[in-house]
Parts: C-alpha cells; structure tokens; sequence
C-alpha cells in the first residue's frame, strides 16, 4: 500500500503521450465510454429482437453473447499480455523505479495497473457486448453482473500471469506489434460485431445452425469469457469466479517474484 502512494506521485494513473510525457486521462475514458455504449445500444436491439429466439435449447441472445464475449475476450488477453510484456521490459521509469526503496512485486503490479488502464478500447468492447445481455435478457442480473466483474477481475490475473511468462522472451518489437494489431482489431470490432448479425430472415436457417456448433465450443466451463453470462442458471460460475481470484493472486505473485527487468 505504500509502494502505491509512492508511485501516485509519479502519476501512476496518468497516459503517456507522443513526447513521453505523461497526459490527461479524460480522452482516453471519453473514447472507453464511445464504444461502450455504440456496441451496447446496438446490441441491446438485438438481444431483444432475439429474446424469443431458441439454439438448441438456448436462448440465441445467450449464444451470441458467448459467442461476442468469447472473440473479444481473447483480444483483451493477448493485448493485455503484449502490453504488459512491453512494460516489463527497461526503461527510463523502470530505472527511476528500481532505485526507490520498493519491492520488485510491487513494481510489476505497478506496471499492470498501467496496462490495465492502456486496454480501453478492448475493455470497453467487451462491457458493450455483456452489459446489454446482462440488463436486457438476463434472467438474473443480479448474479450475472457480479460474475461479469468477476471475470474481469479474472482476465487480468490470468492476463498478468502470461504477460511475466511472455516479458522473459518477447523482444520489445514484437510485442509492440502485437499491441498495434489487436488494438486495430478491437477499433474495428464494432464494425465486425455489425457484419456477423444476419441482416436477413433468409439465411436465418444457417445462421443458428452455425451457432449451435459454436456454442458446444464457447459453452465449455474452461472458456473463462462466459462465466457471467452462464452463471444466471448456474450460480456455480460465480463461487467459481470468487474461488479463482486468490488461486490466481497466489500464481502471479509466485512467478511475479522471479521477474527481471530486462533492457
């Protein structure tokens, strides 16, 4: 806890910009809430167009959210991770860092804090396509929203735990690359939700013959992006959401403590 005043006097939750000073963090939530309600007024229509709408048994506004929540869960883990490793590696801050009177873990958390607030736009896609389904068609909001939280809470452990793995290998041009292109991809992600909505009742048929193949997919209990969106009929998700933290707290922290700051 005092690492972390420490750090808020370096502006810890503050962007850098193009000259690497640090800037306003308004501009960044200002385009965080732009797609998350562009992606979540367009969805809300569609969940309720479809509420009535059954794939197998399941709800298709249930698949389609697992199915959304699955894409786009995957590019907030790999930018996440690339972000994260980009961070890990030495610089300038890291420098100044490393000679305060603070522990190494606390530094790495430092950094993921950073990456956490850098996943905007990945974030914000992800929060449109869940919370019109949780407020909109959701049996039991009041334990699907709590287990959305959960999974984000999740994502970022498990995304941490991988960014320490990756940050031992990557150099820095790959993982600024990799930064650049799900950050594109996740820009367009709006766009790419738009087009996989059938615009036609003729290709209906098809349309839910695909997403009942790909719900015995994303409906797997290791797909940690539905957990919120399955736990309304089935609580479990969320004691296990709550059970995941500390096991996954636990394993970060485990290889967080071996990290070396690397040029």
């Amino acid at each position: 806890m005092n690492d972390l005043k420490l750090f808020l006097k370096y502006k810890l939750f503050m962007f850098p910009g193009k000259k690497g000073t640090r800037g306003g963090l308004s501009g960044q939530l200002f385009v965080f809430a732009v797609f998350t309600i562009m992606i979540g007024m367009f969805l809300w229509n569609v969940y309720g167009a479809t509420s009535g709408v059954a794939v197998e048994g399941v709800s298709l506004g249930k698949v389609m959210a697992g199915f959304f929540l699955t894409i786009s869960g995957l590019f907030f883990l790999i930018s996440f991770s690339a972000t994260s490793s980009y961070l890990f590696m030495r610089n300038d801050e890291i420098d100044m860092l490393l000679v305060l009177p603070v522990k190494r873990v606390s530094i790495i958390v430092y950094q993921i804090i950073i990456s956490t607030l850098y996943q905007g736009l990945t974030l914000s896609v992800f929060l449109g396509i869940a919370l019109p389904y949780h407020l909109r068609i959701d049996p039991n909001p009041w334990i699907g929203i709590p287990s959305l939280v959960l999974v984000v809470i999740n994502t970022v452990l498990l995304a941490s735990i991988v960014s320490v793995a990756l940050g031992k290998f990557m150099s820095r041009a790959v993982a600024r690359k990799v930064m650049f292109i799900v950050q594109i991809a996740a820009a367009f992600m709006f766009f790419i939700i738009v087009q996989l909505v059938p615009r036609s009742t003729d290709n209906i048929p098809l349309y839910l013959q695909k997403l009942a193949s790909a719900w015995e997919v994303f409906s797997n209990p290791l797909n940690i992006f539905t957990w919120s969106v399955k736990s309304s009929e089935s609580p479990l998700y969320l004691l296990v959401g709550v059970a995941a933290i500390p096991l996954l707290g636990y394993v970060f922290f485990r290889v967080a403590s071996s990290i070396k700051f690397e040029p």
